[in-house]
C-alpha cells in the first residue's frame, strides 16, 4: 500500500469519525422525551416489587423524571439526579399517605392502593 493511499484512508476515517461525533452531539442536543424503567428506589427502608415506568423530559437545562401513575416528578441537572429526586418524592408520598389513611380523598386513596402493590418495606 502506498503512502498516499494510507493517508487518504486515514482522512476518510477521520471524516467518518467527525461526522459520527457530530450526529451524536446533534442527537444529544435534541433531548427527546423517552421512557425508562427503574427497579430501585435508592432507599434503605423501601424497595420496588416491580419495575416502574419513568418518563424523562427536558425543559431548558433541567431534566424532569415523572411517574404518572402517582403524579409525582423529580428534577435534576442530569437523568440520575432527576431519578434520585423522583424516588425521594415517591417515598414522601408513600409515607404521607400511610400516615393519613383516614383522610385520603378518592385520588390519593387510589394512588395509595397502587403504591402498596409496587412498594414494600425492606425487612
Amino acid at each position: 500500500m502506498s503512502e498516499s493511499q494510507t493517508t487518504q484512508e486515514q482522512l476518510t476515517s477521520k471524516e467518518i469519525s467527525a461526522f459520527l461525533n457530530r450526529i451524536a452531539e446533534f442527537t444529544g442536543a435534541l433531548k427527546l422525551p423517552h421512557t425508562i424503567f427503574i427497579s430501585n428506589l435508592r432507599h434503605d427502608k423501601y424497595k420496588l416489587t416491580q419495575p416502574i415506568p419513568v418518563s424523562i423530559e427536558y425543559e431548558n437545562n433541567v431534566v424532569i423524571a415523572s411517574f404518572y401513575d402517582v403524579d409525582v416528578y423529580g428534577t435534576g441537572d442530569d437523568i440520575q439526579e432527576a431519578i434520585t429526586d423522583l424516588c425521594s418524592q415517591i417515598i414522601e408520598v408513600y409515607e404521607l399517605y400511610s400516615q393519613n389513611l383516614n383522610h385520603l380523598g378518592p385520588v390519593p386513596a387510589r394512588e395509595w392502593k397502587y403504591l402498596q402493590t409496587i412498594i414494600c418495606p425492606i425487612d
